[in-house]
């Protein structure tokens, strides 16, 4: 068996993995005090996710991309829920998949309140993609947890 690696951060974990896309809309004054970023990326499976856009500092939002050849033409249903109530859809859209099979989406995620959130791309036939973010508001910390 191998031994399990530590690492620092979900960050760290992401990358490792090759499926955390790098926050670009963020200049170095945009960050809270203790250095977060307002929207983190957790993980993404089967789908490009990124933050925001370039210069738009108001608008939090993170970004889907990829290609379903096999889901050409068909629509698809993203819904993000809260990490503690997985019946409440907060975000809920349907999405076109062009006939070339690509496949986009700008979540608008800046009026949620702080928080852990989970994404899913859903097919007729189930689950396309998933995905996990943190949100966490400028000018408020994270909560601490106490062990």
């Amino acid at each position: 068996m191998r031994a399990m690696k530590s690492w620092t951060s979900a960050t760290a974990v992401s990358v490792a993995c090759g499926l955390y896309a790098t926050p670009t809309w963020l200049s170095a004054g945009q960050e809270s005090q203790n250095g977060a970023r307002p929207v983190q990326i957790v993980y993404c499976s089967d789908v490009r996710c990124s933050t925001g856009e370039d210069g738009a500092d108001d608008a939090l939002s993170i970004q889907l991309e990829s290609r379903y050849p096999q889901h050409a033409g068909a629509i698809l249903r993203v819904v993000v829920v809260s990490e503690h109530d997985k019946r409440s859809a907060l975000i809920d859209m349907t999405v076109d998949v062009q006939e070339d099979g690509a496949f986009g989406v700008q979540l608008p995620v800046h009026e949620l309140p702080q928080g852990v959130y989970d994404i899913s791309v859903m097919g007729e036939a189930g689950f396309v993609a998933e995905g996990r973010f943190k949100l966490l508001k400028l000018g408020q910390t994270p909560p601490v947890r106490r062990r």
